[in-house]
């Protein structure tokens, strides 16, 4: 009898073995094109907001599995492809969890909420993000990017784990769950006596412990734009020659795209040569509006002309045909090469350019040098003093022209509305000197302004085909709070159409997410354990807290009124942390507003 209970099971194994996987998953319809090229994974993925999938993990006691990432990030493409195709992971994935694939960009709250406990367990994120959480939505274990044999062999692990001791883990996620609401609550703990100006000082004195005062930027390793503490120094007018070091070297080096134009999203080498390919529409738009700012308010005309241009290049390449802009261009190119739309093997050049404009680029940029990158080199700046300027930049668009008449680059489609908020506020600052911008915020505001004025209220976002996507933030209502001020600012003549539309999203904003000892970050929470907050910090994106005041404060009497202890009064976070509060400590609309808060 035990030999063919044994027969039995290794038969049942090896049928169980051969059982052919979905051809697809739930998410191969999704307008997402980052869950949709996951469509087609043999894991059974599922949609956070697919409620039976969480029921079942609770009625099977599966762990959840959750992996967030986003369609311009190089790494997701690779584990992607080396991962989550290969059937033998699916298989064991399908077996021991239930499986959640989210878009960080249209789930922002969930994926901070799993970022910050990463970093809190590990030191470090970033995405591609994976984590393991229990049933009920406590997170236990996380890692980002792992080759397919180590990713095998740790969720083996975490699932002998969960089967021989699930008790001891549920107890150790709750009680991480509970030590991270405690460090929020901390960071939360109102300080009323401290002044505003003591702050600051707390600010620049993190600025000078940080900043590269040689290469620019902030630390010593990867850099990144770091855009709300480059707009607090140009609000508090300091570290002038900090602040113009890390802007020259910006444009002229290798963050910026000499060739499209555009940022890329930032550097992994300190000294701004080696860039992560993505373009983002929020790293352009807030760079574009710091760059025309600060050439405006420290008289570089040279700045004004990156902002310029940067502004030109998301009209074409990230302007959407049926209104607004997209959120970003892939790292990676239609063949999976990263960096293969912008890079350059000496073949290619030669088979782009005759003999004579060869001969005039080698003097500038030598192509013919070893490869830089796995699939060729990178164009530089054209010196505009250089004699050959002129010939350089008909040379340059003609490879512009050839790239794209013969590469392809994909592109994630969907309109998010914080994002194109920003852009508002960065066409705001060119509208008054140049009819395009003027032209393009007129289109941009409207657009805005009637998503804002749907009947089921603000989408976070919109597909291809203008369906709303995903549930609207207190990010969203913040953001184009602002860009609907900006740009009334800058046209006057639109304040009578806009000012109710920004009325009511205020409106909004505060039944949506106001509670007594703060916001929300999202009122439907899809996770347990969000709590409200006094004062968000920034992140690559403002404050949304930060932002809700300001132009609270900048509205007049009626502005602040019943929220000034709230709004005025700081925290400890950001006496720990002055530089994640940069937008809050700098914002000249608190100064007045707030003034120095006295008890």
């Amino acid at each position: 009898m035990k030999r063919l209970i044994i027969r039995l099971l290794v038969a049942a194994a090896s049928l169980l073995g051969a059982l052919p996987l979905a051809a697809a998953n739930s998410l191969a319809d999704s307008p997402s094109p980052y869950l949709a090229m996951h469509g087609q994974d043999p894991v059974d993925w599922h949609d956070m907001r697919d409620t039976q999938a969480l029921q079942k993990a609770r009625r099977l006691g599966r762990p959840l599995f959750i992996s967030s990432g986003y369609f311009a990030c190089h790494w997701c493409h690779v584990m992607q492809r080396e991962t989550y195709s290969d059937p033998e992971v699916a298989r064991f994935i399908n077996e021991h969890f239930v499986a959640f694939k989210l878009d960080r960009e249209l789930d922002p709250v969930i994926d901070a909420r799993l970022i910050r406990f990463v970093e809190y367990t590990q030191g470090t994120a970033g995405w591609p993000l994976n984590v393991v959480l229990t049933p009920e939505g406590y997170p236990f274990y996380g890692f980002t990017y792992l080759p397919k044999a180590r990713f095998l062999d740790v969720m083996r692990q975490l699932a002998t784990l969960w089967q021989d001791d699930r008790e001891e883990i549920e107890r150790l996620a709750r009680g991480a769950a509970e030590e991270l609401d405690r460090l929020t609550g901390a960071a939360e703990k109102p300080l009323p006596h401290t002044p505003r100006s003591a702050l600051k000082a707390a600010f620049l004195k993190a600025v000078r412990a940080s900043a590269d005062r040689f290469e620019g930027g902030f630390g010593n390793s990867i850099k990144f734009p770091s855009v709300p503490q480059l707009e607090a120094l140009l609000n508090l007018n300091a570290e002038r020659e900090f602040l113009a070091t890390t802007l020259d070297v910006m444009q002229q080096r290798n963050l910026q795209d000499h060739l499209h134009g555009g940022f890329f999203r930032y550097s992994t080498d300190p000294g701004w040569h080696t860039p992560h390919f993505e373009k983002m529409l929020y790293d352009n738009a807030q760079l574009a509006r710091l760059y025309l700012r600060a050439g405006r308010l420290l008289d570089r005309r040279d700045w004004q002309q990156t902002g310029l241009r940067t502004v030109e290049f998301a009209r074409r390449w990230m302007r959407h045909p049926r209104d607004g802009y997209i959120a970003s261009l892939s790292a990676v190119d239609d063949q999976g090469h990263e960096g293969g739309f912008y890079l350059w093997t000496r073949a290619e050049v030669e088979a782009a350019l005759t003999p004579r404009e060869r001969a005039v680029l080698v003097r500038h940029w030598d192509y013919t040098a070893p490869p830089e990158f796995e699939e060729g080199n990178l164009p530089p700046r054209i010196d505009p003093r250089t004699p050959d300027a002129a010939a350089l930049g008909r040379i340059y668009r003609k490879l512009a022209e050839h790239a794209r008449a013969h590469r392809k680059l994909p592109q994630d489609d969907k309109r998010l509305i914080a994002w194109n908020a920003l852009m508002l506020s960065a066409l705001a600052e060119c509208a008054a000197s140049d009819t395009d911008c003027r032209s393009d915020g007129q289109a941009l505001a409207r657009w805005l302004a009637h998503q804002a004025g749907r009947p089921e209220g603000l989408p976070h976002a919109l597909d291809s085909q203008d369906r709303p996507v995903g549930t609207a933030t207190l990010e969203d209502h913040a953001l184009l709070i602002a860009a609907l001020d900006d740009w009334m600012r800058a046209q006057p003549a639109r304040r009578k159409a806009l000012e109710p539309v920004r009325r009511r999203l205020a409106r909004a904003a505060r039944q949506r997410y106001l509670r007594p000892d703060g916001w929300l970050a999202n009122d439907h929470p899809l996770l347990s354990g969000d709590r409200p907050r006094r004062h968000f910090p920034d992140t690559v994106l403002p404050s949304p807290t930060a932002r809700i005041y300001a132009r609270l404060a900048s509205a007049g009497a009626d502005g602040l009124h019943s929220l000034k202890d709230l709004a005025c009064t700081p925290v400890a976070g950001m006496q720990d942390n002055p530089f994640e509060h940069a937008s809050w400590i700098s914002s000249p609309e608190l100064d007045q507003g707030c003034g120095e808060v006295k008890r």
